[in-house]
């Protein structure tokens, strides 16, 4: 198995119950074939950087997870057909950089842009 990271966008207006939801079904299709969730973690609500099909904002969520690659093929599927998801990325995570302890490129991102913002 290898390690991915990923990072979708919800839409702005989904409730709780609903984002769970979501979040749950992309669980789900990970798990549906002997993959594992590391971490799955919900930013919240932040602004996008631009206009991503008529929403300013969206709702965050970073996961790790193990899995072959023909479930990737699937969330990545799941992700184009959904009209809750606005926006994501997956990421295979290098060897090297597991080894190094730098496996959360996306949380190490959101940290900089935190830290530039508190020091304006």
């Amino acid at each position: 198995m290898r390690s991915y990271e990923t990072l979708f966008i919800i839409r702005p207006d989904a409730e709780e119950d609903e984002l769970n939801s979501i979040v749950g079904r992309v669980e789900g299709l990970i798990k549906s074939d002997g993959g594992t969730v590391l971490q799955s973690e919900i930013w919240g609500r932040r602004r996008l950087a631009y206009e991503v099909k008529k929403y300013t904002d969206g709702i965050y969520v970073r996961m790790n997870f193990e899995a072959l690659p023909g479930v990737v093929r699937r969330i990545r599927d799941h992700f184009r057909v959904s009209e809750d998801i606005i926006r994501d990325i997956i990421v295979q995570q290098d060897w090297v950089q597991r080894q190094q302890g730098a496996s959360r490129p996306f949380a190490a991102a959101a940290g900089e842009a935190e830290q530039e913002t508190d020091e304006d």
